[in-house]
């Protein structure tokens, strides 16, 4: 059913947090606390019922943008606000601050899991990752001299094709296509399906590489300074492009000295690395989301390493968990789902690792490795690895929830993302079996738990829908369908609720809201439809819906954006909601991902408080808003959540 669907959820599973008498997330004087923490979709939901922001703004113009900042590092964690404070991640491993009034980046930490090492191992894994950051930059300027002598072979032979008529304006040459481009090209380039490398003089590619160039010295000086770094260089000699990363990397034949000392550096050191996989350029390595319970920010790292950072920058804890035995290698994106805080445990789900942690101290205490494996057991996948872990970056982010036990007493429950739950308290396995898969996270209140998903489930699995959680002893938990859709309900995003209504997003068609008992719907918005998404999960804000819409790679700079009014029933187009072309101006920045596909900046979500909308696009930070309007500091805001003006 692609439409935004809306689940009119029944009264009894609006919790305190709606309450007249309890200030509501996004409201003026809101801030956090540890019974109310705000993190990736703010408190779970993606609502924030009592912020009222702008509906029009453009970042061409300027028109009602506060502020925007540059980050010294990619990233697309979802921004959180604490006081008059802005937190957000950036590669390779940095927490940032911000004044929230005017941009300014008030410090950085380094979530530097090195420093839980030996002195001795530190220096060693300091100095590898020094070296392929170095290696990696080296490839990257080939690459892309690689594609300007390419981009000049080109144009020398449309100019050479060109005729002279044509010249004169007498007549005009067909435009080529990119089918008879990448057919010169072919002729002058190695044959690998896999690689870019460039042929040398004495081969046949080479000869018709050098005729093409002629008596053009500056283009042969610049084809044989490329061709003595491909000879000298084995990781342009043997990866090739970085598309081919992910397979070679694994698979790179002859193995060359510097392939056997990456494994060791990644198997020993839990190093970043861009190239290990390319999924890493869509994503980054700073997609999880910190939380704050209003004293600290929990951050989650791509190398297992958590810690707890005061609101000054200064570490309170760091822990690294480096596994003996360690699940799937394979990166994807399975360091994407951000961590969660309840009732004073950090739980963090990342690299196939569940763990739960004591917020205040960092004390560990219960784990799972590959928690989704025990939802395998018996079956024909028992012995298969996980393979969930290249999905979305929203992906599989835990919740919690309280369940009422049939003596009355009560139980938190863990939902760690994928189909099992676990009592929270010890780690004891209740659920294996939730009919239901993401990559979506999903919203739990109560014993209600409401999802969607874009598809790619198992047949027999439904695309959406209600389940509610039955605690049936303390050793076992139940589960009962309400309603589910067995049509597509959301793209890759995760969905919103609010005034106890489920909004899963897809959009492109007529909006409408659906019932949670019946599956019937009803027009939403008018019938009106909302974008499509992409995957930039929507928010809502007071009384209006906001839904970014990403570009679907670095080249295409521009995010639209679509403001759907519940009371009016409007929606309205902001064209050039964002424009992020730091990957095209600015060559350092640009040079992290350079020509790797999937290089998309749409996946980030936006935040709110108050009147100011958050955004992070790949490589800047914005603020939204009514630039006549200040904001307005909570009014139990304490000392450390201030900044100086």
């Amino acid at each position: 059913m692609r439409n935004i669907l809306m689940l009119a959820v029944a009264l009894a599973l609006t919790t305190t947090l709606h309450a007249a008498s309890v200030v509501p997330l996004g409201h003026p004087d809101f801030y956090p606390s540890p019974e109310r923490p705000v993190g990736w979709r703010g408190d779970g939901t993606g609502a924030w019922p009592g912020a009222k922001c702008v509906t029009n703004w453009n970042s061409e113009t300027g028109e009602n943008i506060v502020w925007k900042t540059n980050t010294p590092g990619a990233g697309l964690c979802q921004p959180i606000v604490v006081g008059e404070k802005v937190f957000i991640t950036a590669d390779p491993n940095w927490l940032l601050c911000y004044n929230i009034h005017d941009g300014k980046l008030l410090w950085q930490t380094a979530i530097d899991h090195t420093l839980k090492m030996s002195p001795e191992d530190r220096e060693k894994a300091r100095a590898e990752q020094t070296y392929f950051d170095d290696l990696w930059k080296q490839y990257q300027r080939w690459h892309k001299g690689y594609d300007g002598l390419m981009a000049a072979l080109l144009a020398k032979s449309a100019s050479a094709a060109t005729p002279a008529s044509a010249k004169d304006g007498a007549s005009k040459a067909s435009p080529k296509t990119s089918e008879s481009d990448r057919s010169l090209r072919a002729t002058w380039e190695v044959p690998d399906q896999q690689s870019k490398r460039l042929p040398k003089p004495e081969d046949p590619q080479g000869k018709a590489l050098l005729a093409t160039i002629g008596s053009d010295k500056q283009l042969e000086q610049q084809y044989r300074a490329l061709l003595t770094e491909q000879e000298e260089f084995s990781w342009v000699k043997h990866m090739g492009t970085p598309a081919a990363m992910n397979t070679r990397m694994h698979t790179a034949t002859p193995k060359t000295a510097w392939y056997s000392r990456y494994l060791v550096a990644q198997e020993k050191y839990d190093l970043w690395f861009t190239a290990n996989n390319y999924w890493i350029a869509w994503t980054t390595y700073s997609f999880s989301t910190p939380i704050s319970d209003g004293k600290y920010i929990y951050v989650t790292t791509a190398n297992n390493a958590v810690a707890a950072v005061d609101l000054d920058g200064k570490i309170a804890w760091l822990v690294w968990e480096q596994l003996a035995a360690k699940p799937p290698r394979n990166l994807g994106t399975t360091y994407c789902p951000s961590p969660l805080l309840f009732k004073g445990k950090l739980i963090v789900h990342n690299r196939c690792h569940l763990r739960v942690y004591d917020a205040a101290s960092g004390r560990k205490l219960w784990e799972e490795i590959d928690p989704t494996a025990v939802s395998r057991e018996g079956s024909k996948k028992a012995k298969q690895k996980s393979t969930y872990n290249w999905r979305s970056p929203e992906a599989w982010s835990p919740n919690a929830t309280t369940l009422t036990l049939p003596d009355g007493s009560q139980m938190d429950v863990l939902l760690e993302g994928w189909e099992t739950i676990w009592r929270l308290d010890d780690g004891r396995l209740l659920c294996k079996d939730l009919p239901f898969r993401g990559p979506a996270t999903s919203i739990t209140k109560g014993d209600v738990l409401m999802f969607g998903t874009p598809g790619g489930v198992p047949k027999g699995i439904s695309l959406g829908g209600a389940i509610r959680l039955k605690a049936v002893s303390r050793d076992r938990v139940e589960t009962e369908v309400l309603w589910s859709s067995r049509e597509k309900m959301i793209s890759h995003c995760t969905a919103v609720f609010v005034d106890g209504k489920f909004i899963a997003q897809i959009g492109g068609t007529p909006a409408v809201e659906h019932d949670p008992l019946t599956g019937k719907t009803q027009p939403l918005l008018a019938g009106k439809p909302l974008g499509t998404g992409g995957g930039s999960s929507p928010i809502v804000a007071g009384q209006r819906i906001y839904c970014f819409l990403g570009p679907s790679t670095i080249s295409n700079p521009v995010f639209g954006c679509k403001v759907g009014d519940f009371e009016a029933k409007t929606v309205t187009t902001v064209g050039t909601a964002i424009i992020d072309d730091r990957y095209l101006r600015d060559d350092e920045f640009g040079l992290i991902n350079y020509g790797i596909p999937c290089g998309y900046q749409q996946n980030s979500s936006p935040s709110a408080q108050a009147n100011r909308i958050f955004f992070r696009s790949r490589g800047i930070l914005w603020c939204i808003g009514d630039k006549t309007q200040p904001f307005p500091v909570p009014k139990d805001c304490p000392a450390e959540a201030r900044v100086s003006r």
